[in-house]
């Protein structure tokens, strides 16, 4: 796996070399181009003494995209998202020259030409990784450097394991089917028909090997004996194939998970989560810094959804609801009414029309909303309101959502689902985050946990700045909001 991962980590490196050599070729030739009498010409003998600087740059510039993520292969990475790596390491390299510009001060480094060199690298980077994404697709199709992974299990979780195998198209995995356990022979005819990746049995392990050509094998299942497990190792060892075990806590804690041993024996450790002071100071400058920039620029619009929900049906401007916020500790959340006024009386009457998953309680068409409150639901303008929750310290612009208190007084007993209630108390809940840029209301409760455990265990000002900026197209499209 590691071999593979580093080959097409590989892939990418020359490809920026090559960009970030010819972004400075270009940018000086455009510079003569504009100013014939520059010191600097395109002759090797004018130019060779740029050949230490920019060797520097580049060197700088690579070590830019390792610290950023750019070659983390097993990352599933948006063109939007790749843009703003692009951007931000360009933007990164090009300060440090501004910088070394100054205190050289050198004419040939000036701030123009710098300028210059930020907007041709930008434009060059971003086709040199378009090329180097197509360079890698046509490696993955011919198989180079591709494991054949076999996954032991049939279980939500290794299923959600497949796809994020299948759905980044980066990493250099290749899934070949599910192995099941003895244990699943009764229901094997059923498994079949539901997902033809079944490609046999742990007493079939040889075979199985032989016949899909496997590099790796993964269990992704609690059901797995003991002497199933030893038996699996002894025949991957013999035959030359990896094998990894992913234990069941793993879906929760994964990236607070290290491993340790006392005197040889494996231990696995479980580092405690948490935002500093210093985290939550961050957070909160960054959020009345953006909720005034926001409050200035939709303030008109806030005007006009008051005048309209008022003039569309009887009952306040406001939908004012109890919801747990920070330490447990509950807060009233603030929305523009989209519902008559009595919605909360007859919601009782409708449970039976639920269509969320889990312990939520939604309608696609809810009986209850007004045609206003449709539109607003529609594009999420009814939580415009909750900045007014984030001046007063109540809630963040990003954060997990504040689940309503009915909901929660369900999942409170279900003793599954205490850790992360726990856990997403320690935060400001948020007016947006990582569920509503992944699905919204078709997001499915499982997937809801998922995402907040994630966000709380990699919580960056990066990642908030991130997900606000993919707020805004998933809103626009009004997919998923009902």
């Amino acid at each position: 796996m590691q071999k593979g991962t580093k080959l097409y980590k590989l892939i990418f490196i020359p490809f920026d070399v090559a960009g970030i050599l010819l972004s400075i070729y270009l940018t000086l030739k455009l510079r003569v181009y504009l100013n014939p009498f520059f010191s600097i010409q395109m002759s090797f003998y004018d130019a060779s003494y740029l050949i230490p600087p920019a060797t520097i740059i580049v060197v700088i510039w690579v070590i830019l995209f390792y610290q950023i993520g750019k070659y983390d292969l097993t990352e599933k990475i948006s063109n939007l998202s790749l843009l703003m790596k692009i951007l931000k390491s360009v933007t990164i390299c090009t300060v440090v020259l501004m910088i070394v510009a100054f205190l050289s001060r050198s004419e040939n480094y000036s701030r123009s030409l710098i300028v210059m060199l930020w907007a041709i690298s930008f434009l060059i980077l971003t086709f040199m990784n378009i090329l180097s994404f197509k360079v890698q697709r046509w490696f993955k199709n011919l198989k180079v450097g591709v494991e054949n992974i076999g996954i032991m299990g049939y279980t939500n979780q290794s299923r959600d394991l497949v796809k994020k195998i299948m759905n980044i198209p980066r990493m250099p995995y290749h899934f070949c089917g599910y192995i099941l356990s003895k244990g699943h022979e009764m229901s094997a005819k059923e498994l079949i028909r539901q997902d033809d990746n079944i490609i046999g049995y742990t007493d079939e392990i040889p075979s199985i090997i032989n016949k899909y050509s496997l590099d790796r094998i993964i269990i992704c299942s609690a059901s797995v004996k003991n002497e199933e497990t030893l038996l699996l190792a002894r025949t991957c060892e013999k035959m030359g194939v990896h094998l990894n075990i992913v234990p069941d806590i793993i879906n929760f804690i994964s990236n607070r998970i290290t491993l340790t041993d006392i005197d040889n024996i494996p231990l696995i450790e479980i580092k405690r989560p948490g935002f500093t002071r210093w985290d939550f100071g961050v957070k909160r400058i960054f959020d009345l810094s953006a909720i005034l920039v926001l409050g200035a620029v939709l303030f008109p619009l806030l005007c006009l959804i008051v005048v309209l929900t008022k003039l569309d049906s009887r009952g306040p401007i406001f939908y004012v609801q109890k919801r747990i916020g920070k330490g447990s500790k509950y807060f009233s959340l603030y929305k523009f009414r989209s519902m008559s006024a009595n919605a909360d009386r007859t919601r009782e009457g409708l449970e039976g029309l639920n269509e969320a998953d889990g312990y939520l309680f939604k309608i696609k068409n809810d009986p209850r909303i007004t045609r206003i409150g449709r539109f607003l639901r529609r594009y999420s303008l009814d939580e415009l309101p909750q900045i007014f929750n984030v001046l007063k310290g109540e809630m963040s612009i990003v954060g997990p959502r504040p689940l309503p208190t009915a909901d929660l007084e369900k999942m409170s007993r279900e003793s599954e689902y205490n850790y992360w209630l726990e856990e997403r108390c320690k935060v400001l809940p948020g007016i947006t985050g990582l569920w509503q840029i992944n699905g919204r209301s078709n997001a499915k409760f499982d997937e809801l946990v998922s995402y907040d455990m994630y966000y709380l265990e990699n919580w960056s000002l990066w990642l908030d700045f991130q997900i606000l900026l993919k707020t805004i197209p998933v809103v626009l499209s009004s997919k998923g909001a009902y």
